[in-house]
């Protein structure tokens, strides 16, 4: 009975170490989401300007890029904000991603 209690007491006093751990990530989503995000804006408002100024074909892999970018950062803080370790990884073929954009 002792050491079930002792097992409880200790699952009681973690939660604010974990606690303060999700504070930290999730500031660590919100900060790293306004940095990528204020260059991405720029990026959309330059692709924007550059769409009705003329038609290139290069400008359709950069909007696709910049949705990419945009799906990372909410992952990013989807991740940093749920309680919930990564189960699933995937192995990717960088070079194939690299040279599709």
């Amino acid at each position: 009975m002792r050491g079930w209690v002792s097992g409880e007491l200790q699952q009681e006093q973690a939660p604010p170490e974990r606690q303060t751990q999700n504070e930290q990530l999730d500031e660590f989503g919100r900060v790293v989401s306004h940095e990528l995000r204020s260059p991405l804006n720029a990026i959309e408002g330059r692709l924007e300007l550059a769409k009705e100024a003329c038609d290139s074909d290069h400008l359709g892999p950069i909007d696709d890029a910049v949705s990419r970018m945009e799906s990372l950062i909410d992952n990013l803080l989807v991740l940093a904000r749920t309680d919930e370790q990564v189960c699933e990884l995937e192995t990717v073929d960088l070079a194939e991603i690299v040279t599709s954009y």
